[in-house]
């Protein structure tokens, strides 16, 4: 039986559900606890708004796209507005903010609002940002290391009841492997930790309310740059001092982000480069070959996992209700 604690983005930030079979316990979380302020501003490190209130973290992966948790969505775009080069979020004057309208949203067909499974979703934005420099994604399952030091960055709140911060603030914490994190969830006896979900935990030290769909990075990854690991989706509390938190595994994605951008978006980024469309489209009285719910309401009919098409796939096979 699942028992959820249901509190919407602005004002109710806390989100609590128990997964009995298949059921989590989680805890939305949006903060940096027990950080220091970054100093300046990240290139990569976007502030979503919603109707002009700052609501959740993001990360420029492209230069007109950013990268987000899925609990994070709004029904209508024209809500969002989209900062980068912030610092602090409250001087409206800060010389290097760009601001971003979005025009459309992706979010993964498979996301599970009540479960918050796949919790991952791509903005569009109106305009390129030539000012900042996107991050890197991870593509190798392999590459994170029991103990691996990785870093959070975000303006949540500085700890369970506080305030969120108006400076951005970053926090250092390290990789548990996905055994591991079951293992310390031992007091739920229904955790699963997805092979989609990976863990981070430093001693009252993380993310909060105000932080989710902000970045998990390896300081040190490609070329010493930055790589994008993770995406702040939930956990038990904020930075508790028993529980892991809990991150979208980006490199799980990584047949799904930039197929997503090129064929939704735009096919003028170079990694679009040698990407093929996966699928023909359908006819109306083809059978889905995959029990798979797109946004719309429609099982695909296409056979890939509702990834492609989602705006065209009205012509699927209707699922039953």
């Amino acid at each position: 039986m699942k028992n959820p604690i249901t509190c919407t983005a602005l004002g109710i930030l806390l989100l609590l559900h128990l997964k009995t079979a298949h059921a989590h316990q989680r805890r939305i979380q949006n903060r940096i606890v027990d950080g220091e302020p970054a100093g300046s501003p990240i290139d990569y490190q976007a502030l979503i708004k919603v109707n002009g209130y700052f609501t959740c973290g993001g990360i420029l992966i492209a230069s007109d796209v950013v990268i987000t948790a899925a609990h994070c969505q709004q029904r209508y775009v024209s809500r969002y507005t989209v900062e980068l080069g912030v610092y602090d979020r409250s001087n409206a004057q800060e010389a290097s903010v760009v601001t971003r309208e979005v025009i459309k949203q992706i979010i993964h067909p498979e996301y599970d609002e009540y479960n918050i499974d796949q919790d991952i979703m791509l903005l569009y934005l109106s305009e390129e940002v030539s000012e900042f420099e996107p991050i890197e994604l991870n593509e190798d399952d392999s590459l994170l290391r029991e103990g691996d030091v990785l870093t959070i960055s975000g303006w949540g709140q500085t700890s369970l009841d506080g305030p969120t911060t108006s400076l951005l603030m970053t926090v250092d914490v390290e990789y548990v492997s996905n055994e591991q994190c079951v293992e310390i969830f031992e007091d739920f006896s229904d955790v699963v930790i997805d092979e989609w979900e990976l863990c981070v935990f430093e001693d009252s030290k993380g993310a909060c309310k105000g932080d989710s769909g902000g970045p998990l990075v390896l300081p040190n990854g490609s070329n010493n740059a930055p790589l994008l690991v993770g995406i702040v989706s939930w956990g038990v509390g904020c930075a508790y001092s028993i529980y892991p938190g809990v991150f979208v595994r980006v490199s799980h994605y990584r047949q799904w982000i930039k197929p997503q951008i090129c064929f939704e978006f735009s096919k003028k980024y170079s990694f679009c480069e040698g990407l093929e469309m996966p699928s023909q489209s359908p006819s109306a009285s083809s059978q889905p070959s995959i029990l798979c719910t797109d946004y719309m309401g429609y099982k695909d009919s296409y056979g890939d996992s509702c990834s492609w098409y989602e705006e065209n796939d009205a012509e699927g096979t209707p699922c039953p209700f």
